[in-house]
């Protein structure tokens, strides 16, 4: 293409027309020319940015979702001193990392009823709503949870300390377990909580003239030894030992 001063150097005259188009293909002066794309075109463009659209949001999901092992005192019961549960790998829970710590309390709450499934019991309208009133628990502490071989269940540091933070600023890693409760008592029980005090596993044998008896419970390593004895003593009384034939030598 020849420039402009090619142009006048030739004494070509270039004029330059802003309008629009007519019948005759001249523009009008005085108007801005249009441009009109196909009809399919404009169908794929929609098409291809709906697409877009989609994609990213479900990137955006997927890049800011967390999973959590979420255990509650209905899953729990009381064996030997200790707190087990009937649900150790807990109820999966999803939930935007960008959401703070009281939504995943205020979720938990809500969908709480579908953690443990029972048996509908034939009981009168009364006595199913008393029973409801009696069995609401406040939902608004989270304590990050280890399910022992030996220990049954133990809780750790809280991970609610601020509720009003996002998931992402409390530091609450995904596919972590943790128990939701009132941050008071579990099955009527006052439960310690911390690595101080994680129960340790103690083995008790008792040897006697033709059998021995076998026990194992755990404590907290912070009880004394008092305690110890005061725990194998109800043992002792207790139909939980496994007794063993003695064998001869």
């Amino acid at each position: 293409m020849k420039s402009l001063t090619n142009l006048r150097a030739n004494k070509v005259h270039t004029c330059f027309f802003i309008g629009e188009r007519t019948s005759h293909g001249r523009h009008r002066v005085g108007t801005t020319p249009r441009t009109i794309y196909p009809t399919t075109f404009s169908r794929k463009s929609r098409m291809r940015t709906s697409q877009l659209e989609k994609w990213r949001e479900e990137y955006e999901k997927a890049s800011n979702r967390l999973d959590f092992y979420i255990h509650t005192e209905s899953m729990c019961y009381q064996s030997n001193g200790l707190i087990k549960s009937r649900k150790p790998e807990g109820h999966l829970l999803h939930i935007d990392r960008r959401e703070t710590v009281q939504d995943l309390l205020d979720k938990i709450s809500s969908e709480m009823p579908s953690f443990i499934r029972k048996p509908k019991q034939m009981l009168p309208l009364k006595s199913n709503i008393e029973i409801v009133q009696k069995n609401k628990t406040t939902i608004d502490t989270l304590h990050y949870l280890k399910v022992l071989p030996h220990g049954g269940i133990h809780l750790y540091e809280c991970a609610s300390t601020k509720k009003d933070v996002s998931l992402y600023k409390a530091g609450v890693p995904s596919e972590a377990h943790l128990f939701a409760w009132d941050g008071k008592q579990i099955l009527g029980w006052e439960v310690p909580f911390g690595e101080e005090n994680a129960p340790t596993l103690i083995h008790l044998i008792c040897h006697s003239h033709d059998f021995t008896r076998r026990a194992s419970f755990a404590l907290p390593p912070s009880r004394t030894l008092d305690v110890v004895k005061e725990r194998a003593a109800q043992l002792l009384k207790s139909v939980e030992f496994e007794i063993a034939p003695e064998t001869a030598e």
